[in-house]
């Protein structure tokens, strides 16, 4: 009987319910403008993220994950440390949903990640340049786009600082504060993006069109030639209609001029019948 209460006093001990909870943070990106689908003011207290904590540490045990919003990219963890000060009067989509929760401010240090970022540039444009120059290539400018043939031997470009750079500007695309609007092309509720920071992130160049530009430009195409179609539509009929009456008009003459030749012909014919030629009768 002792031994089975040790073992429940032990299982008790390794229950994690009773040693960790939620905890909701707030980084410093806040907005007094953008408000999400219920017409919340969500980050008027900064973009809220949540996280597993321990209840003595109040440290996050995980991933500190954003909590009712998206964006195009986030801060890597190991950027997103913790800085001093509570957070009080929750947007109620977080409060409502959330039990025994500690709230406090978090800081994401962009100015460590644009320095790893630059350094990481840097050190695989100097290998880029080092191949280069091995393989008899015109070695790569800094920042720009390298030939495919250098980026098979030295890998994909790493992150680029402009990211982070973006971050720090307060970008509201990337930092996911950007309210839709409706496409003029396709009547669709959508976020405009920032086209270069979405060709970095996505192919990490700003010289190609993403696949989603490559549809929308195609669509505004297909969109603007209907549209072009509709307008000209009444003077192409018109003009097919014209060149239809030209074409029975010249026909009508041709008809005529090769009834009145017909008609000279005939008329210079000798009339009644020929006369016979005088035959000699041999004697």
């Amino acid at each position: 009987m002792a031994t089975n209460n040790a073992a429940a006093k032990y299982m008790q001990g390794m229950d994690q319910a009773s040693t960790r909870g939620v905890a909701v943070w707030f980084d410093q990106h806040t907005s007094t403008t953008f408000r999400n689908a219920s017409g919340e003011l969500i980050f008027a207290q900064g973009r809220p993220y949540h996280s597993i904590v321990e209840l003595r540490t109040k440290m996050p045990v995980g991933p500190v994950m954003p909590l009712g919003w998206q964006a195009p990219v986030y801060a890597p963890q190991q950027y997103v440390i913790k800085a001093i000060g509570k957070v009080t009067n929750l947007p109620s989509s977080v409060a409502g949903i959330l039990t025994n929760t500690t709230t406090d401010r978090i800081r994401i240090d962009y100015a460590a990640m644009r320095e790893d970022d630059r350094q990481a540039t840097e050190a695989h444009w100097r290998e880029a340049v080092n191949k280069a120059d091995a393989m008899g290539w015109t070695p790569p400018n800094y920042g720009r786009p390298m030939d495919k043939r250098l980026l098979a031997l030295v890998g994909p470009a790493p992150r680029s600082p402009k990211i982070a750079d973006a971050f720090i500007a307060g970008d509201p695309w990337i930092l996911g504060m950007l309210m839709p609007t409706r496409d003029a092309q396709t009547g669709q509720m959508r976020v405009e993006p920032n086209t270069e920071l979405e060709r970095l992130l996505k192919l990490n160049r700003d010289d190609l069109m993403t696949p989603e530009e490559a549809e929308r430009e195609e669509a505004a195409f297909e969109a603007d030639r209907a549209s072009r179609a509709e307008v000209l539509q009444p003077d192409v009929l018109a003009e097919a209609n014209a060149m239809l009456a030209e074409a029975k008009r010249l026909h009508a003459e041709m008809q005529a001029m090769a009834k009145g030749q017909a008609m000279r012909t005939d008329s210079a014919r000798p009339r009644g019948r020929p006369r016979k030629a005088d035959t000699v009768t041999a004697g």
